[in-house]
């Protein structure tokens, strides 16, 4: 499983070629295979990340740091490592469940911005957890991209797909509605569900973010699709996606950039707290 030859065949499958990442790569490798301990937890992890079909990601999703997840302390590059050791798994479930040259060419498109973005972006020396775990989805062809929006197979419910949003969606009413429209041909087509459920948990469905933004905003009118009860405490996924940081311990050091950012900043520093939306399609 851990071989270099299969660090590069995967660097050469999403097309990564930027300076050092293979470098990178091999130096955490490296230091694994001198780990007996650390490689077999590896091992541990690809087994249930890409071998058990029926594997709970969710419950990773609060091992927000490589130590929570491996119990210990690792090297970089380990959450890297991780997703391109799955690459053969992903190249096979291409095949199996026959995606079209499209869905082929999102696949790899998304991967590999998982793989770099933390690093170019955000200026991470290895790229989160949360990220890897993304990764892992598409991997698993749990996640399709349907015209800027994804669409999740939620194999615990036979009936439900979970919409999610990418930073770069377009959430213009009309551009959304095309995607749906053409994702109930794909997830009939891929996932074998003909009439699914379509939910979406997110901050963009926050009651309290739905006040803050104009009536005629692409985030009012996605907020109208849905009918939406109030989720989890939201503040990590306002701070991530809004503000692009992991944690903040003074809410006045948050950027204004946007209307949203100056908005939601104020909201907070008033001491109002934020809370996902649980929405499902309406039509």
């Amino acid at each position: 499983m851990i071989r270099e030859a299969t660090i590069k065949e995967a660097l050469a499958f999403y097309q990564i070629d930027e300076k050092g990442y293979e470098k990178s790569c091999f130096s955490c490798l490296g230091k694994v295979e001198k780990d007996l301990k650390l490689k077999e937890r590896l091992r541990e992890l690809y087994q249930e990340f890409y071998l058990d079909e029926k594997v709970n990601l969710g419950k990773y999703w609060e091992k927000d740091t490589p130590k929570k997840l491996f119990a210990r302390d690792t090297p970089l590059f380990i959450t890297n490592l991780l997703v391109l050791l799955g690459y053969q798994v992903h190249e096979e479930n291409m095949r199996k469940y026959h995606l079209l040259e499209e869905q082929i060419k999102l696949h790899k498109k998304r991967v590999k911005e998982i793989l770099l973005k933390d690093i170019k972006e955000r200026g991470l020396l290895e790229i989160r957890t949360s990220q890897m775990l993304w990764g892992i989805y598409f991997i698993n062809l749990r996640l399709i991209e349907v015209d800027g929006l994804q669409y999740e197979n939620v194999i615990t419910n036979q009936e439900e797909i979970q919409i999610h949003i990418p930073s770069d969606a377009n959430l213009k009413k009309e551009k959304v509605q095309h995607s749906l429209t053409l994702a109930k041909e794909e997830v009939a087509r891929y996932f074998h569900k003909d009439k699914p459920r379509f939910g979406c948990n997110s901050w963009l469905l926050s009651r309290q973010v739905r006040k803050l933004v104009r009536d005629d905003s692409n985030i009012a009118s996605f907020y109208s699709m849905f009918w939406v009860t109030e989720g989890e405490e939201g503040l990590k996924d306002i701070l991530n996606f809004v503000y692009q940081v992991d944690d903040c311990k003074d809410y006045a050091s948050l950027p204004e950039r946007t209307t949203l950012q100056k908005a939601i900043k104020e909201f907070l520093l008033a001491g109002n707290k934020i809370y996902l939306g649980k929405g499902q399609l309406k039509n």
